[in-house]
C-alpha cells in the first residue's frame, strides 16, 4: 500500500530515550522503527534526505551525520546503520546519556 506524502518539507522523527547510554542495538531498533513507520510505504522513485541527531541529557543537540540522500528503492537498513554507527564510534557518545534520538528527514522527488 502506497501512502500520500508531503514532499519538500522537513520533519523530525523523535524517539525518547530516557537518558540512557547510547548502545548500537538501541540505534538499530530506533532505525528499524523509523523505516517501518515513515519509509516502507513510500513510492520507490522518491528520495529521502536524512540526518541523525541526538538530544543529550543536558538538553544539547548533536548532529551525528551530514544530511544523506538515499533513493527509497535502494534504502538499506544495514547501510544506514553502519554509516551512523561509524560516526558515533568516533565520538564519546557511548559514555554520554541521551534523552532522545532524532531523524530529521525530507522526502523529495527526482525533480526536486
Amino acid at each position: 500500500m502506497k501512502i500520500n506524502i508531503i514532499l519538500n518539507k522537513w520533519f523530525d522523527y523523535n524517539y525518547n530515550f530516557d537518558n540512557q547510554i547510547l548502545i548500537y542495538d538501541y540505534i538499530g531498533n530506533v532505525l528499524k522503527k523509523f523505516l517501518s513507520d515513515r519509509v516502507v510505504n513510500l513510492e520507490e522513485d522518491l528520495f529521502i534526505l536524512i540526518q541523525f541527531k541526538l538530544k543529550l541529557s543536558d538538553d544539547l543537540y548533536r548532529s551525528i551525520s551530514y544530511v544523506k540522500t538515499i533513493r527509497i528503492k535502494i534504502i538499506n537498513y544495514y547501510l544506514i546503520l553502519s554509516y551512523y554507527f561509524g560516526n558515533i564510534r568516533s565520538e564519546n557518545y557511548h559514555i554520554t546519556t541521551v534523552s532522545s534520538i532524532i531523524f530529521t528527514y525530507k522526502t523529495i522527488s527526482k525533480e526536486s
